[in-house]
């Protein structure tokens, strides 16, 4: 779920387009938005690991690493945005767990950079039935160091920039 009023910005110009096999859910409205806008996204699963942790009963400790496949492309060329973000992996860490894109700003080179935090303790669920795990609604914030990134300091370090669901089975 990407941060609504990004959404809503980019939709003034040219918009949100998933590719690669990631798809969009039915456009929505919003209390406060003029017009039905997609906000969550969709990435097939491509390959991943992962370790149970100290606990196995615990999901709360678990280490994963997950891959997937797809883009979204946010444009706004009036405002010089054509932003592609492709190719996501989270990593579950604990504290340092974070969403990492291919990153390709315009016509320059894809960078694979982190594009938020992920806070599992702030997480709607944590969940682990048999081999099956689950994690929903992780927020997640703008890392330090926005300067250098696909932010351009345009968000502050934290600022919450929506929220990640994942189901895996490991094994």
């Amino acid at each position: 779920h990407v941060r609504e009023s990004f959404i809503r910005y980019s939709a003034t110009g040219e918009g949100t387009t998933a590719s690669g096999g990631a798809t969009a859910d039915p456009p929505i409205l919003l209390p406060g938005a003029s017009a039905a806008l997609s906000y969550d996204f969709h990435f097939p699963f491509a390959s991943g690991w992962h370790d149970n942790g100290a606990n196995p009963g615990d999901p709360g400790d678990d280490r994963a690493a997950l891959y997937f496949d797809g883009a979204l492309r946010f444009r706004y060329s009036a405002h010089d945005i054509d932003l592609v973000t492709a190719a996501p992996e989270i990593e579950i860490a604990g504290t340092a767990s974070r969403a990492i894109f291919t990153v390709t700003e315009g016509a320059g080179s894809p960078q694979r950079q982190v594009l938020v935090n992920l806070d599992l303790s702030r997480a709607g669920s944590i969940a682990a039935s048999g081999n099956t795990h689950t994690y929903e609604r992780v927020p997640g914030a703008v890392p330090a160091g926005t300067a250098s990134s696909v932010f351009a300091g345009f968000y502050a370090p934290g600022t919450e920039f929506g929220c990640f669901s994942f189901s895996y089975t490991s094994g």
